[in-house]
């Protein structure tokens, strides 16, 4: 229920009428959320669902120069973003966010990676065009 609300308010301040793309392990028709089928968990889900709202992404923003991963309860100020990406050249390979550390490191499943930095940047991360494709091409192998 708290990720309804998040979407929800989402779509009623910063998302409304814009072309936001939202994303879950299932589809939620009344709150325009797509389904990913991924599982609902941090083993696979989260990253699953970051390479799926990726390609689906490409797929339905063809022109887009820049893809945007938030998570639901990030607020986005979208017109700052975009003058804040106008410092960046698109067309290269590009990462805009921070890195994040894995810290389930009193969880079984997850000790090898304790520690381990990945691209899940907090609230979000930006990706240039050519560094989201790339990254599909990647992910297929």
């Amino acid at each position: 229920e708290q990720y309804r609300h998040r979407v929800r308010h989402a779509r009623a301040t910063w998302a409304l009428a814009r072309s936001i793309l939202f994303f879950a392990a299932a589809a939620d028709e009344k709150l325009g959320v797509r389904g990913t089928a991924c599982p609902d968990d941090h083993s696979r889900g989260v990253c699953c669902k970051t390479v799926e709202g990726l390609r689906q992404s490409l797929i339905h923003f063809p022109s887009a120069a820049w893809l945007v991963r938030a998570v639901d309860d990030t607020f986005v100020f979208l017109d700052q973003l975009n003058l804040e990406l106008q410092a960046f050249d698109a067309r290269k390979l590009l990462y805009v966010g921070s890195a994040s550390t894995s810290l389930l490191c009193n969880f079984a499943d997850y000790a090898g990676a304790c520690g381990e930095a990945h691209g899940g940047g907090g609230a979000g991360v930006i990706l240039s065009r050519p560094l989201a494709e790339l990254f599909m091409e990647q992910s297929h192998r």
